[in-house]
């Protein structure tokens, strides 16, 4: 019963997170004009702190039972590795974006504003929920909550330990 419970929240926080970064990244407009609605994105991030908490549980739940244990070793450290290539990868994407949407400018307007691409592209702007919200970042969310969840266990289970 515990487990099924466990594969219930870790189920229902990983669909409530895909939805909400496919409906973030869906948001993002890299084509002029741009929307001056602002960010509705950032109910989502507020969101996404108890579904984190969720997921985190679901995990810890189900890596209680047996079938992990012999895996869950080598997740911590391939985990932090997943993650930060995904953070590399984002930065590299990043850079990527940042000449499409000055190729779609200059296209639009008939010149490039350097400087107004860069500052679009910097903290919490609408174009930015593509760069945020993504395949990608949501792996590495997901590889973020597993890892969290085996440093949990792991904890746990050296305080039954001494």
């Amino acid at each position: 019963m515990r487990l099924r419970i466990a594969r219930i929240f870790l189920g229902s926080g990983l669909l409530l997170s895909a939805i909400g970064f496919t409906f973030c990244h869906m948001l993002a407009n890299p084509r002029p004009p741009y929307s001056s609605m602002g960010n509705v994105a950032i109910f989502f991030v507020g969101m996404l702190v108890p579904i984190t908490g969720v997921i985190v549980y679901g995990w810890v739940r189900l890596l209680g039972s047996a079938l992990f244990h012999k895996w869950s070793k080598w997740f911590l450290v391939l985990l932090p590795i997943h993650i930060v290539a995904a953070i590399l990868w984002q930065v590299y994407s990043l850079d990527s974006y940042r000449e499409m949407l000055g190729n779609h400018l200059e296209a639009y307007y008939g010149s490039r504003d350097d400087q107004y691409i860069l500052d679009i592209t910097q903290g919490f702007d609408n174009q930015m929920n593509s760069q945020f919200f993504n395949l990608n970042t949501w792996l590495a969310y997901v590889s973020m909550t597993l890892w969290v969840a085996l440093m949990i266990s792991f904890v746990m289970k050296l305080r039954k330990v001494t």
